[in-house]
């Protein structure tokens, strides 16, 4: 059950190596994209902005799914891949760390940022009472670090708020 999501919203971004030949992503046909796990919502955006593109996801790109958005960017720096699709923060921290830039070809649709939730059997009022505290966390500056600008760090949601992920899930279903 949802109880609060971070303020800010969640995309992918598409990225190259800078001397990388690709220029769109439509010179994707035939490569190989690195992903963070298959059910990672930044997985489901970079799936569905190649199909925006009109690219055939099952016949014309080979995905590796990664541990994580570290693994999927590692492969990109050292060649493995050809691209690499993860959420833009993670990309910052790597690129920092690694002292390199990568190029981005492509920034997916924004959606609801990632949540916190609560199994079914917590009690609701226990539930509320999580809710509450996390809304109640006032915005520092290590949560700015940590979470990126905004008045609050988060923010209340209801489960509709993420049907949009699950219509994403049911176009590249359907287009694989």
């Amino acid at each position: 059950i949802p109880l609060v999501a971070r303020s800010d919203s969640l995309s992918a971004v598409i990225v190259v190596r800078r001397e990388s030949p690709l220029r769109t992503v439509s010179d994707l046909t035939e490569k190989t994209v690195a992903l963070p796990p298959a059910v990672a919502a930044v997985s489901y955006l970079t799936k569905l902005t190649l199909l925006e593109a009109g690219l055939n996801l099952e016949e014309e790109i080979e995905f590796k799914h990664m541990k994580g958005h570290d693994s999927a960017l590692h492969l990109l720096l050292i060649g493995d891949v050809d691209a690499c699709g993860v959420a833009p923060g993670p990309l910052q921290v790597f690129e920092a760390k690694m002292a390199t830039r990568f190029r981005v070809l492509a920034e997916s649709e924004r959606i609801s940022s990632p949540l916190f939730v609560a199994h079914s059997r917590v009690p609701e009022n226990t539930r509320d009472l999580i809710k509450k505290k996390l809304l109640e966390i006032p915005f520092s500056a290590a949560a700015n670090a940590l979470l990126g600008s905004g008045e609050k760090p988060f923010l209340p949601v209801v489960d509709s708020d993420y049907d949009v992920i699950r219509s994403i899930n049911k176009k590249i279903s359907v287009k694989q």
